[in-house]
């Protein structure tokens, strides 16, 4: 239920983000614990613009459909480009849940709880990571090992790719050590 709420908020705030009010749009909840999630994650602070922001660095979307997106001139009609933009994406359109916004809204909000510290969880490269592929088949932790820094490694065994983490700092901000695009990150 509290994950769900957050999917629900991150939505609400970034349609309300966009210029639209309450009045342009609703959500029908019919789970009680649901809602009372609901309710108590609308005081949870979340950076809409860069939920935004993620939208075009995360989700792989093309330049001007971001900008088109993001560049309407009045609140119907930013309405209707954001209804657009995930019903183009919906696997199932023929019913009313649309299972990748949902996803993808959800994987942001996982990523700032986990990797959340002084900035947005979804803004670190764990986040990225996590966002793009969802929750890794395994995690490799390398806390404390003589004469390395702290690394993990990342197992996504369904789409053969890996992805090693490094902890520079000592701190617990782990940063990609290979580009994300790296053949090298490549299991199979």
């Amino acid at each position: 239920p509290e994950a769900d709420a957050e999917v629900l908020a991150v939505a609400a705030d970034l349609l309300t983000e966009l210029g639209l009010t309450s009045e342009d749009f609703d959500f029908r909840v019919s789970h009680r614990d649901i809602l009372g999630s609901l309710l108590e994650s609308f005081d949870a602070d979340v950076d809409v613009p860069a939920a935004i922001r993620a939208v075009d660095k995360r989700a792989k979307v093309e330049p001007d459909e971001y900008d088109r997106l993001r560049n309407a001139s009045t609140r119907e009609e930013q309405l209707e480009r954001f209804r657009a933009f995930w019903e183009k994406r919906d696997p199932t359109p023929s019913t009313e849940r649309n299972e990748r916004m949902e996803e993808y809204y959800f994987r942001i909000a996982s990523a700032n709880d986990e990797y959340g510290t002084l900035r947005d969880g979804w803004r670190t490269d764990r986040g990225h990571v996590r966002v793009l592929f969802g929750k890794p088949d395994y995690v490799e932790r390398h806390p404390y090992n003589y004469n390395s820094k702290p690394y993990q490694i990342w197992y996504y065994y369904r789409v053969g790719r890996r992805f090693i983490f490094v902890d520079e700092t000592g701190m617990g901000q782990y940063e990609l050590l290979v580009p994300i695009w790296d053949e090298r990150t490549r299991i199979r």
